[in-house]
């Protein structure tokens, strides 16, 4: 994790690089500096996942000032604000103006420290799947259980072991298999790998955006790129910044967005639209099909060098009608209610079912 701390007390910059010592953090004494590292107008910027800002700072921008511009930059940047003095008044302005901590300097300890930034981390989680309209609900057993709801079979635990293997990697990872063969759980199981219940998660259906949009809800927009942008709005892979983004039915895309998808996986960055400036951001990418990337591609119909791009960790999916075994402990975990009550089938019912 990158944490910037906006500060001109040199003690402040050693006593958060002490408590947050297994972190990177970077430390700048003027909102001056702090907005040429985030980035605006004339800067690309880097990228930090949490930022700590003292209320008054050197240079003309006090940290008031760099908040409501920050807002304007990034409105899912989490901002711990700073102050010497406990006052009411003044925090009650920096909620409002989107803060999301209020840090009374000299009062805290390390645990708090910590509590504090868990805290930055899940707001910004929630912000962002809000925006996505797609929360997910973090089950800290997901990673280690979830193929108990696709049963036993020998091919569900080669798949269990190459997630184990290749989920804490920076991926792309590309999962393929027909409609039903459970292609976002595996998503979810390669995010929850990780372990930081507060990284975000944010599922796209390529084959829900409307081509007029595409960009729009992907990459973001100025406030007035185009009729009807009455104001600036991030887009999703914005939101995935420092999680993950789950690209589902992306053979739907067009061959025209398929090339700008590709500069977006090369350069990790995006611009809005009506924008002249890149944004930098940290993000993996799972993609997921039903198609033959391979045919597509010797048909013209996809990409090749987007495919050789997210092709770096495939994972193939079966068909139930080839893992028969597991039909078994399917039924009783949709009919056992996740083990509410124990369901038995009988033979006859069983081998009737697994005919079909």
């Amino acid at each position: 994790m990158r944490i910037l701390v906006v500060d001109d007390d040199d003690l402040v910059h050693k006593t958060m690089r002490q408590a947050y010592s297994e972190h990177d953090v970077v430390t700048v004494e003027s909102g001056e500096e702090a907005l040429k590292l985030i980035g605006g107008e004339q800067f690309e910027g880097e990228q930090f996942n949490v930022l700590f800002l003292d209320i008054r700072l050197k240079e003309k921008l006090s940290g008031i000032d760099v908040l409501k511009k920050l807002r304007e930059i990034d409105p899912l940047m989490p901002v711990i604000m700073m102050s010497g003095l406990d006052d009411e008044a003044t925090m009650k302005e920096c909620f409002e103006l989107g803060a999301v901590e209020y840090l009374v300097k000299g009062t805290v300890n390390d645990k708090a420290y910590k509590y504090k930034l868990c805290h930055a981390s899940a707001w910004r989680k929630k912000e962002a799947e809000a925006l996505a309209k797609a929360p997910l609900k973090y089950d800290p057993k997901l990673r280690d259980s979830f193929l108990k709801y696709r049963g036993p079979s020998k091919s569900n635990q080669e798949l269990q072991s190459r997630i184990e293997k290749i989920g804490k990697t920076r991926g792309p990872f590309l999962i393929i298999g027909e409609t039903g063969t459970g292609k976002e759980l595996v998503a979810h199981a390669i995010w929850a790998a990780i372990g930081d219940e507060n990284r975000p998660f944010i599922t796209v259906n390529c084959a829900d955006l409307q081509s007029t949009v595409i960009e729009s809800e992907l990459f973001g927009h100025e406030k007035n790129a185009f009729t009807g942008a009455n104001e600036k709005r991030i887009g999703l892979f914005e939101a995935a910044n420092g999680g993950d983004i789950f690209l589902d039915e992306i053979g739907e895309l067009s061959l025209q967005f398929q090339a700008k998808l590709l500069r977006v996986l090369q350069e990790k960055s995006v611009r809005r639209v009506g924008s002249n400036h890149e944004k930098k951001l940290d993000f993996r990418v799972i993609a997921a099909t039903n198609r033959n990337l391979q045919a597509e591609v010797e048909k013209n119909m996809f990409r090749e060098d987007l495919f050789h791009r997210l092709d770096v960790h495939a994972i193939f999916l079966p068909a139930l009608r080839e893992r028969r075994d597991d039909i078994e402990s399917l039924l009783k975990h949709f009919f056992g209610g996740e083990g509410l009550r124990n369901v038995e089938f009988s033979n006859d019912l069983l081998t009737e079912i697994k005919s079909y």
